[in-house]
């Protein structure tokens, strides 16, 4: 036997977990270089950075999120010892900064880096998922491109932005429910699994109807096993499990931050006023030295926090030119200029806008695992002679994914909704489609063919994709002629310059 061959031989059994390292590697190419780029401040991050400086200084702040994501955030600053600079400490001054409020030298990359580890993360969360629902290696490699080019996760994921921790925190979620058969789950998997909701929930409170998915099977199994004995009390186990969990880390996590950050704020700033007029008497005692975190304070600080968010959420106009229907959010209609930077002939984009591949794709797996739970029902095609287990794993998603979209759209009455809260969504239309396409691959025979020609054919047009909109992600320079040549496929954007 050959040297090669022999080398192959040995790596065989170590092939899902070498691919797995190259997956690593390709998402830390993809998702770390050029962090300072720009060196401004776009979209959040003019909230998101005074919000940082003042957890690492440890002031009692609110937000319009929960604090999770921001208390990840600050860690970057905090060990680089950028948010401990006197220069940077007029930064906590304000709700929202101008790029002229940022100090000479403030290091961008500092306060990026978390959430680009966090997709770098997210990146080997979703190759493991692909591998636990029995995809094989070379699949879950193909259809980890979907996730590590995406345009819209790159330029979100990149900046000082909070939606790569929950991200992150949701695939792991998905990875505990999906790694095995549903009947197969256990009441500490539902607690697993109501943690990892809960944290995803701390960084943005969008993330908490992904509850649904217990409900839901909870309910199937009721109603699939009524007859037998005992199944109602095992079923209410599981879901209080779940809930149970969910609720106890969603108030460690605000206590954790009321318990850090005990420096009161500052009345002579704007961002100190705006926090004062939602903290109470007894949160103020605790925060200027005058008592402990007694649970009146404590229960204060949560009201407190929740007011803020509620009430933030209902200050943001519903009629933002960068608003969108939730309805509309599969079909990508819709890219946001978050910021550029033009000297007459070149301009740096940092534009949110979509890989066209990755989100039709996605929709074909929403579309794709419907027609296949369907023509089951029908018994057309064998499909119901297939292992019933992907296709409850596929009704699972689907319900999921008609939830959040009914969910979000009801959001959208109240407040302005934009293109990147579909991210959970765009990560469900991507497990639809690997148990779609695993599924087809079991039933039909052309598909199981020609599976690896499919996959890589894919695989290259979702890289073409990205690779074609990677300037808007990186803001690298371009022509304005270069931007005019990519406004097809997806929404017009702004192009500027000769």
């Amino acid at each position: 036997m050959s040297v090669p061959a022999r080398a192959l031989e040995l790596m065989a059994p170590h092939r899902g977990t070498l691919t797995g390292v190259l997956v690593l590697l390709l998402g830390a190419l993809v998702f770390l270089p050029s962090l300072s780029n720009p060196p401004h401040p776009y979209w959040d991050e003019y909230y998101y950075l005074s919000a940082v400086q003042r957890h690492v200084e440890r002031t009692a702040t609110y937000a319009s999120h929960p604090p999770l994501g921001l208390m990840l955030l600050s860690t970057g600053p905090a060990l680089a010892g950028n948010g401990k600079a006197s220069a940077a400490h007029k930064l906590a001054a304000f709700s929202k900064i101008t790029d002229r409020d940022v100090p000479a030298g403030y290091s961008f990359s500092a306060i990026r880096l978390p959430s680009a580890i966090a997709a770098v993360i997210g990146a080997l969360l979703f190759y493991v998922i692909m591998l636990r629902l029995g995809c094989g290696t070379t699949a879950a490699a193909a259809f980890s491109t979907l996730y590590i080019f995406e345009n819209a996760f790159v330029v979100q994921f990149r900046g000082a932005h909070l939606d790569a921790f929950q991200i992150a925190f949701v695939l792991a979620g998905l990875l505990v429910w999906l790694r095995k058969r549903e009947d197969a789950l256990t009441w500490r998997d539902f607690a697993l699994f109501g943690l990892f909701v809960a944290l995803a929930a701390a960084v943005k409170t969008n993330a908490s109807v992904l509850l649904a998915i217990p409900a839901f099977a909870v309910a199937r199994a009721v109603w699939q096993r009524r007859c037998e004995r005992w199944v109602w009390q095992r079923n209410v186990l599981n879901i209080a499990a779940a809930l149970g969990v969910f609720a106890t880390v969603t108030l460690a996590v605000f206590t954790l931050d009321f318990a850090l950050s005990t420096r009161p704020p500052n009345p002579a700033t704007e961002a100190g006023r705006h926090d004062l007029e939602n903290m109470g008497p007894a949160y103020q005692a605790y925060l200027n030295g005058r008592s402990g975190l007694t649970f009146a304070a404590w229960k204060e600080a949560i009201a407190g926090y929740s007011a803020r968010m509620h009430n933030d959420f209902l200050g943001v106009t519903k009629i933002d030119p960068n608003g969108q229907n939730p309805l509309t959010w599969p079909f990508y209609t819709k890219s946001i200029s978050y910021r550029l930077d033009t000297d007459g002939s070149y301009t740096g984009y940092s534009t949110m806008v979509g890989n066209p591949i990755g989100w039709r794709l996605s929709l074909a797996g929403i579309l794709g695992g419907l027609a296949l739970v369907v023509l089951r029902r029908l018994r057309r095609f064998g499909l119901d002679e297939l292992p019933a287990a992907d296709f409850a794993k596929v009704e699972t998603v689907l319900v999921m994914y008609a939830v959040f979209l009914a969910a979000h759209a009801y959001m959208g009455f109240f407040r302005v909704m934009y293109i990147y809260h579909h991210f959970i969504g765009l990560i469900l239309g991507f497990v639809a489609l690997a148990l779609a396409f695993k599924i087809a691959a079991a039933a039909f025979p052309e598909v199981a063919k020609n599976r690896n020609a499919i996959l890589g054919a894919a695989s290259m047009a979702v890289a073409l994709g990205f690779a074609y909109y990677a300037p808007f992600s990186y803001h690298r320079p371009i022509t304005n002629a270069d931007c005019l040549a990519r406004n097809i496929i997806v929404v017009p954007f702004t192009c500027v310059g000769k």
